[in-house]
């Protein structure tokens, strides 16, 4: 590509050099810069520069300007006007991108060189072709929109302190849609204790004790591998556990439009709940106690379900009752209900149902 600048830049006592012009590129290949070609490709700008350059820190330059053409993951995003602050893996100011298939407006903070990294900012994506776009393939009309604010900081994802809210999101597709007024995501992490706070149309989760969200694949795994170690891959079998105390509340409340637009063939009935503790470094300890009005799996489906699972003695216990389990909408059983146990790689199950009507329908495996 090609890159023209016309800038002065004038050095002054302070070992510090100033800069002030235009900067223009078109088709310049920034990824190679980068050496991230594999995300980054191309960009077209033309903008007024201006800031400081300093021997020991970083470049600080005030940025106002259009992007005609940046592409990133292979799509070519046009019409990004940018005015703001660029400084070592920090941008301030704001972001208007009129794209065919992409109009969001962005305003705040991000600093990935912080310590720790700071989110301050709100981002209104007025509308979004995610099919376009590259994201989404499922459906030729899919379409996002939504307005989300961030004021939170911390260096990963398990240091994370702060709030993070979803507003008037609108998800569609050719012939559905959904619509989440609010959603609200509070964080608290510190070396004593960690907490999930999530609020939602669609679900209530109160996740709280001592444990890290990138450890938790690693406690589960090591949980299992206690009790059916053969079912773990090999690669996995050395996982050990980040000794986690997790405490977990889940209401669910108005689902059914959720699961019919995202995940069609399951649904969690409204009024469902879930509750439970784990503690895979305490003797493999879990308990979790489930109801559900309502519950389908694909073309399973369980009224009035009850479920319970408990660890004694190394062994694994669960329990499932239900009033009525109807099979692949096929076998209709009233009064089901399965009891299994799970230790050394063996497992022992019984199940039960009883149909009371013109004649006796009962049975026991």
């Amino acid at each position: 590509g090609d890159l023209y600048t016309d800038v002065l830049f004038a050095p002054d006592s302070a070992k510090r050099i100033r800069f002030d012009g235009r900067l223009k590129a078109t088709e310049f290949f920034i990824g190679r810069l980068f050496e991230n070609e594999n995300r980054v490709d191309d960009i077209s700008i033309d903008a007024e520069i201006n800031g400081l350059l300093t021997k020991d820190g970083p470049l600080v330059a005030d940025v106002h300007g259009n992007i005609s053409k940046f592409t990133i993951n292979k799509y070519p995003y046009q019409h990004i006007a940018i005015d703001g602050t660029i400084s070592d893996k920090r941008f301030t100011g704001n972001l208007n991108v009129s794209d065919p298939n992409l109009m969001l407006e962005f305003d705040g903070l991000i600093d990935l060189a912080a310590t720790p990294r700071k989110y301050d900012f709100s981002a209104h994506i007025i509308d979004a072709d995610l099919t376009a776009l590259g994201i989404s393939d499922s459906d030729p009309e899919y379409h996002a929109s939504f307005l989300i604010e961030a004021n939170a900081e911390g260096q990963s994802v398990d240091e994370l302190n702060g709030e993070i809210k979803l507003l008037n999101s609108l998800f569609s597709k050719t012939n559905s849609q959904i619509q989440v007024y609010g959603l609200e995501l509070i964080m608290v992490n510190n070396e004593a204790h960690n907490e999930i706070k999530l609020r939602s149309d669609i679900l209530d989760a109160d996740i709280s004790g001592q444990y890290k969200i990138s450890g938790l694949k690693n406690d589960i795994l090591y949980y299992l591998k206690h009790y059916v170690s053969a079912a773990i891959p090999f690669e996995f079998a050395d996982f050990q556990s980040n000794a986690s105390k997790i405490k977990f509340d889940i209401d669910f409340k108005r689902t059914e439009p959720f699961f019919e637009f995202f995940y069609p063939d399951y649904l969690i009935g409204e009024n469902s709940r879930i509750s439970g503790n784990f503690e895979p470094g305490n003797d493999h300890y879990l308990r979790m106690d489930g109801f559900s009005p309502f519950l389908k799996v694909r073309n399973n489906i369980w009224h009035g379900l009850v479920i319970n699972i408990n660890t004694e003695d190394s062994v694994l216990i669960s329990s499932l009752g239900s009033r009525v389990f109807n099979l692949n909408k096929r076998i209709e059983l009233e009064n089901f209900s399965l009891e299994a146990e799970l230790q050394n790689n063996k497992m022992l199950f019984a199940s039960r149902w009883l149909n009371w009507d013109s004649t006796l329908y009962k049975g026991a495996l």
